[in-house]
């Protein structure tokens, strides 16, 4: 019997089978898989909550820095915050020619340089230099990463504004179990995370840095652009996405100067609350002692500021078309009832009006809230403004709002703290009560103090 070959079937090496491929159903609009998505949550997150953390560990611990002089609690805020106004007012202008991989290089050498300053360092005002140095790290890196977002979708932006609002929280945190209920130093306190520093060249490492390249965004424009029948290819050029001119530029602030407005006014109100009025009221009938109310206002502060800087990243976990839908575009409703708060604040010191510290910390509660809502609100309303070839220029731009805030607030502050604290001395039997800051320097000696 004759056996006829059976005749192979032969494929081309350049067919890719279903399983190496992902399918279309894993690929969202912005052509990001569920993996992608991963990766950029945590890298993203991961740079906001250090950035924010190591900001909120120092603010926690200005009492500390500062114990046994006068100099008024919010001059470590001013130092911190004028380095931080200098750089997102300027760098935002030029920083496009600057690579991404040098910025991070930067903000690194500047965080672990300014954290061991300040914990090695006896000397105030050095300490003071410190601060100014994990500000630059923290202004730069909120511009560069926030800029950078731009390349990643609409995930990396919710993910940015959950992990600051992390950071915002994890610091108190952090910052009050180790010196108030473990009784260790400040010192060893900020020793013990000084490491952490370096996860800021791992989260940016483990990104995709084909994302960033030119023509990886001059593709997602044209997908943006193609029922425009009317755009040409030499409106679509690299060179003119990837360096706007300064009029381009100045239309883009413009566009979204409303929205720095009200994160400004948002940000004068939480920290002259928080840092200049609420440090001149204590209570003699609260659980723990005078030193202690200062880190629970800032840990309650930042609990809220943490929900409210979150929610839009929950939802755009779950569902990230809805994300347009719950963006508040009018966040200046917002910070007229924070500056109402203050208001209400400054009140209550001058007249000793409350008698209790559950009613301080539940304002404090409010007022992280309120503000972590216009930030989340603020950066997501940012694309959905401007044009695509305007959002990496106005997302690090955006937040010179907030550093401008802080700025105001803190120079404020250097008067309204003083102010209060003295006429409360005149008024209250015991002047302990006017001032939430050890009277000695405790820097590298234990802070835990029994009540009364």
């Amino acid at each position: 019997m004759d056996k006829t070959p059976v005749e192979a079937e032969y494929t081309s090496g350049d067919e890719a089978s279903d399983d190496d491929e992902p399918h279309k159903d894993d690929v969202d609009e912005e052509g990001f898989t569920r993996l992608d998505h991963i990766t950029i949550c945590v890298s993203f997150s991961g740079l906001a909550m250090l950035l924010h953390s190591f900001f909120s560990v120092v603010i926690s611990g200005s009492q500390d820095i500062l114990g046994g002089t006068f100099i008024p609690t919010t001059t470590i805020l001013a130092s911190h915050v004028t380095t931080m106004v200098i750089v997102t007012s300027i760098l935002p202008w030029y920083m496009q020619k600057i690579p991404y991989l040098w910025r991070t290089l930067i903000i690194f050498a500047a965080m672990a340089s300014g954290t061991v300053l300040i914990i090695l360092v006896d000397n105030v005002y050095v300490k003071i230099i410190g601060v100014s140095l994990n500000a630059l790290a923290h202004g730069l890196g909120e511009i560069s990463f926030l800029a950078l977002s731009a390349f990643y979708g609409k995930f990396s932006l919710t993910s940015f504004a959950a992990g600051s609002g992390a950071g915002i929280l994890l610091g108190p945190i952090y910052y009050t179990g180790m010196t108030s209920w473990l009784c260790l130093s400040p010192q060893i306190s900020l020793t013990i995370i000084a490491p952490a520093t370096l996860l800021i060249l791992l989260f940016y490492y483990i990104l995709d840095k084909d994302r960033i390249k030119p023509y990886a965004l001059l593709e997602k424009y044209n997908k943006l652009k193609t029922a425009d029948s009317e755009c040409s290819d030499d409106y679509l050029t690299k060179e003119h996405f990837g360096h706007l001119s300064w009029g381009e530029k100045c239309t883009g602030a413009c566009q979204i100067l409303p929205l720095m407005i009200a994160l400004c006014s948002a940000y004068i109100a939480q920290y002259i609350t928080i840092h200049a009025v609420f440090t001149t009221i204590a209570f003699e009938n609260a659980p723990f002692a005078p030193r202690d109310h200062f880190v629970y206002y800032v840990l309650v502060n930042g609990i809220g500021e943490f929900l409210f800087r979150s929610y839009l990243s929950a939802i755009a976990w779950f569902k990230p078309v809805l994300i347009p839908r719950f963006v508040v575009k009018h966040t200046w409703i917002f910070s007229l009832l924070l500056l109402a708060f203050m208001s209400l604040s400054v009140c209550a010191s001058y007249y000793r009006i409350f008698d209790s510290v559950w009613s301080v910390l539940l304002i404090c509660f409010i007022i992280g809230s309120l503000s972590g809502f216009v930030f989340a609100n603020t950066v997501c309303a940012v694309p959905l403004i401007v044009e695509p070839k305007y959002r990496e220029f106005c997302l690090g731009l955006v937040t010179i709002g907030e550093s401008a805030g802080v700025l105001i607030a803190s120079l404020a502050g250097l008067a309204v703290e003083p102010i209060l604290r003295k006429h409360c001395s005149h008024i209250a039997n015991k002047t302990a009560l006017c001032y939430t800051r050890p009277t000695t320097n405790k820097w590298s000696a234990s802070t835990c103090s029994i009540k009364g």
